[in-house]
């Protein structure tokens, strides 16, 4: 776990959980300078591997989706009540890519996943018990069911699945788990589901209002909401 004081970044405090390829940013309601936000308000940012290839999705222009652009990101976001953006695709651009990964840019360039945080974080996430997130369970109002179903396809979640009763897409890699529920009127992570760099026994943590259950290589992180 890293503060963001170790980062020396500066607007916001909060905590890192560093995994090899994704990791997990945890904030006060009021972390952020001159901004409040609600307990539980959650963003989460996906990362593109593919240079110019978020502007050629949403070919049907729905208006859940929302594409936008400036000089050092693509996004491609799922839009919900009160114009909230909860889940976003980020790709790099030209400018970010040379000055942040140090590599050429070209209009077909492949990105590696350490590109988007850290070369050296991602190697020293072998040394502590985190390997890397590889789903996260939703909590969402049936109303926006249809739309997170299909912007996660829209960005490549097609292979669809029911595990005990509920939905999961995967893009083979990881997976989103879908919780649908009359008392969520947004969008809100109820739990992570990690890897593991090495096996533990079976057992489990309480940490505030969440438990971490822990069996061999996995763990899952449940948030009581």
């Amino acid at each position: 776990m890293g503060a963001t004081e170790e980062k020396h970044l500066t607007g916001y405090h909060g905590f890192y959980l560093v995994g090899k390829s994704n990791y997990i940013e945890l904030f006060h309601p009021n972390s952020m300078d001159d901004e409040m936000n609600e307990p539980g308000t959650i963003w989460i940012c996906l990362a593109s591997l593919k240079a110019n290839y978020l502007k050629k999705l949403n070919s049907e222009k729905l208006d859940f989706i929302t594409f936008e652009s400036d000089d050092y990101f693509n996004e491609l976001s799922l839009l919900v009540e009160d114009s909230i953006m909860p889940i976003t695709t980020r790709e790099m651009r030209k400018s970010l890519y040379e000055g942040w990964a140090k590599k050429k840019y070209h209009d077909s360039v492949t990105f590696l996943p350490v590109d988007y945080n850290s070369p050296e974080e991602s190697d020293s996430s072998s040394n502590y018990l985190m390997k890397d997130v590889n789903g996260i369970g939703v909590s969402l109002n049936p109303a926006d069911n249809s739309k997170v179903i299909r912007y996660l396809k829209e960005i490549g979640y097609n292979s669809v699945s029911e595990f005990n009763g509920l939905t999961r897409l995967s893009n083979n890699e990881q997976f989103f788990e879908l919780h649908p529920s009359e008392n969520h009127n947004s969008l809100s992570i109820n739990r992570y589901y990690i890897q593991l760099n090495q096996s533990v026994e079976r057992s489990t943590e309480i940490i505030g209002n969440s438990r971490i259950e822990c069996d061999g290589k996995s763990a899952i992180w449940i948030f009581e909401l």
